[in-house]
């Protein structure tokens, strides 16, 4: 049924779902509240005022449902389905979201006498166990890629911290001669282009042998990299390009796995949604003192000492009306 704009106008229909959107937990349950419309099937009324209900008895019982960690995988999903690879937060938060769901699904099916509609909607959140671990693997919590994602990776990197230290080592060498030491302007070892060099005073450029590849502002500093290390740069600057193409495939490989399971993942997706709205429902009716209605089919309304949703309730005069 189509209600016109100007009577939801009137009853500031936007405002008080603008209360019920505030108590969502992601974009997901927000969504499905901005979404929610009047309805005259009483089927329909009688399932949503069971979910606020079975939600309000486990929110006044045990806090309400765990809906930490959630988020709105699904543009992560379309884009996996597309075959764009998905960076590693976004493996992250897809991760998160699964483990969530797990969680919350385990919770409501253990409360299940309290709250029977909510236990058979949840039985349609999957888990997804070996993706999660598999994620867990590939990637830290700070968003890295780890070694552990793959024995090529590991191999690669010690490659690197194995070249990066005999650089390293070659540098400050060159740092602490004193023979190199009034040609240099700080000693220190600074990137430039990827590559690791010096600064060096401008006055000393053709002594000390290397390459520039930048200057100060002032030109009075040039950073050099020595050509005893130029080498040695390059074969790091090959690795690191080996590594950036192993972590590519490792993140390739991530995405088809969320891409073979995004229907499921969708759909799981789907139902914290509407768990996210029926906590945000139970939110908002605890918060106004609101009353479980009585349905009947014969045209009559009966409020008791009722309250605008909208108006203060320390100000408003409650009233009792017959229709």
């Amino acid at each position: 049924m189509d209600f016109d704009g100007h009577t939801l106008r009137v009853l500031e229909y936007d405002k008080v779902i603008g209360m019920l959107e505030e108590r969502t937990a992601s974009a997901l349950g927000a969504e499905r509240a901005r979404e929610l419309t009047p309805t005259p099937l009483q089927a329909f009324v009688r399932e949503r005022q069971q979910e606020t209900s079975e939600a309000r008895q486990l929110l006044v019982q045990h806090g309400g449902l765990p809906l930490g960690g959630i988020h709105d995988i699904r543009p992560s999903l379309v884009r996996a389905e597309v075959g764009q690879s998905l960076s590693p937060h976004e493996l992250l938060d897809l991760a998160s979201t699964l483990i969530a769901g797990s969680r919350l699904k385990g919770f409501v099916t253990r409360n299940a006498e309290k709250a029977p509609l909510l236990a058979d909607r949840v039985r349609a959140i999957e888990d997804f166990p070996q993706l999660v671990s598999d994620i867990e693997m590939a990637i830290g919590r700070a968003g890295d890629v780890l070694d552990s994602a793959s024995p090529n990776l590991a191999s690669i990197r010690g490659r690197l911290r194995t070249v990066a230290g005999r650089i390293n080592e070659r540098l400050n060498h060159i740092l602490n001669s004193a023979t190199y030491r009034p040609m240099i302007q700080d000693p220190v070892i600074v990137l430039r282009d990827d590559r690791r060099c010096i600064p060096v005073r401008a006055e000393y450029r053709r002594e000390f042998k290397g390459i520039v590849h930048d200057q100060s502002s002032s030109g009075a500093t040039l950073f050099m990299e020595p050509m005893v290390v130029v080498e040695l740069n390059n074969e790091l600057r090959q690795i690191e390009i080996s590594e950036r193409q192993e972590i590519e495939r490792i993140l390739a490989k991530l995405t088809g796995s969320v891409s073979r399971l995004g229907s499921k993942i969708h759909g799981s997706a789907d139902v914290l949604g509407s768990m996210d709205l029926a906590n945000a429902k139970a939110q908002l009716a605890e918060a106004m003192q609101a009353t479980e209605p009585a349905f009947n089919r014969n045209g009559i309304i009966r409020l008791r000492e009722a309250r605008h949703p909208l108006l203060s309730p320390e100000t408003v005069v409650p009233l009792t009306l017959l229709l």
